[in-house]
């Protein structure tokens, strides 16, 4: 049963991260990328491996650039969870809290 919850659980945070990352396209967030939708699959992508969690590191590995991920915190595109950790969700589960905890400590964190 825990197996069904946990794919379960990574399905859903899936779709909730492609509603909230496809929800609003500006030109100005491409940050230098020829496709948005490109960009925002990728984050879509790496987010639900993290419970909705992504750290600077990632957003970059996915081609925003630093004003590009400015632009997103200031539309309501990403949530600022620790400094250089963001979700894409405006309410993340527990794991992606403890996520966000683990990334906020660095690479050394366990």
């Amino acid at each position: 049963a825990t197996g069904r919850v946990r794919k379960g659980a990574t399905q859903l945070a899936h779709i909730c991260c492609n509603y909230v990352l496809f929800r609003v396209r500006r030109a100005r967030d491409l940050g230098g990328m020829v496709s948005l939708e490109h960009v925002d699959s990728r984050i879509a992508q790496c987010a639900a491996r993290q419970w909705s969690i992504v750290d600077v590191d990632d957003l970059r590995a996915c081609g925003l650039s630093h004003g590009a991920i400015l632009t997103r915190v200031a539309s309501g595109r990403l949530y600022r969870r620790y400094r250089g950790v963001y979700s894409v969700l405006p309410n993340p589960t527990l794991e992606g809290c403890f996520m966000a905890a683990v990334k906020a400590g660095g690479p050394g964190a366990k």
